[in-house]
């Protein structure tokens, strides 16, 4: 069987990472067997995925709750108004529009990442059709913020053609193609981390707070860890996205396996002490 190939996916610098994939489904015929499909790299990748998101949760938990108080406190002079623009800020339902960006940005790998072990599992085209559809919602809710930068319209295309793709090694050939795409959102959600920093602040600075010094000096510290450990956390993920690309490359290496299997731990330990530090810090 031949597999229909869309040109301008497969073109440009790092089309050997999509092109080795295609020419193993192509000889294979579709079959899940191929020698090129690291299943084992790709599971431990999804690992680190979920270690991550579990770690990082609870700053979004923390962003949305400061970003629903500083607009309270902005709108309290006039009580009897209501903006339905701004009924993310008052619900009780969901997060605050920064926060809930953020998420989806987050998101938006989570799923990435849940369909290619999908496509490595050899699940049904309906399966891994209507998680791409689930992953095209994700990137609705982030297409125009700072994170969708070079991502999500790259990213929305791959995944319009995956949720109607007609075999399992077309499938897999295209999420391969989004390689680079994914690259630009993590790192768009690790440069995230100034404006969340200064969100998470804004109470403490001296102009408008009521709290002492040394109450400030502890709330910015504590904002400053739970940032520092969401960047640290997100640049090993891309770290290691990077190679489990090379694990696709080089045919599930040995040494390719031994480097993901080393890292995964090692993440897992490190999203813990994380999730530990912002239990220790409490809620804004």
């Amino acid at each position: 069987m031949r597999l229909a190939v869309n040109r301008s996916l497969t073109a440009g610098p790092h089309a050997p990472w999509t092109r080795a994939i295609f020419l193993c489904v192509s000889a294979a015929a579709g079959l899940s067997a191929c020698s090129t499909v690291p299943k084992e790299q790709t599971l431990a990748f999804s690992g680190m995925v979920n270690s991550v998101g579990t770690a990082i949760d609870p700053l979004f938990d923390n962003l949305s709750a400061v970003e629903r108080r500083h607009k309270i406190a902005a709108t309290a002079a006039h009580p009897t108004i209501f903006v339905v623009a701004d009924a993310p800020y008052y619900s009780s339902i969901g997060d605050a529009p920064e926060a809930a960006q953020f998420r989806a940005g987050f998101a938006v790998i989570d799923g990435y990442t849940k369909l290619l072990v999908s496509l490595v599992d050899g699940s049904s085209a309906a399966a891994w059709q209507a998680q791409a559809q689930s992953v095209l919602g994700n990137i609705t809710a982030i297409t125009g913020s700072a994170i969708s930068t070079g991502s999500a319209a790259l990213l929305s295309g791959i995944f319009q053609q995956i949720a109607s793709a007609y075999s399992n090694a077309e499938a897999r050939r295209l999420m391969l193609s989004g390689k680079d795409p994914m690259i630009k959102l993590i790192d768009n959600l690790i440069k995230a981390g100034d404006p969340i920093f200064l969100t998470l602040i804004q109470d403490d600075q001296p102009f408008s707070s009521k709290k002492t010094k040394e109450q400030r000096k502890a709330d910015i510290d504590a904002a400053r860890l739970q940032v520092a450990n969401y960047v640290v956390l997100l640049q090993q993920l891309k770290e290691n996205f990077g190679k489990l690309s090379m694990a696709y490359i080089q045919q599930s290496s040995p040494e390719t396996l031994s480097a993901i299997a080393a890292t995964s731990g090692e993440l897992a330990a490190d999203a813990k002490a994380a999730r530990a530090a912002y239990a220790t810090l409490g809620k804004p």
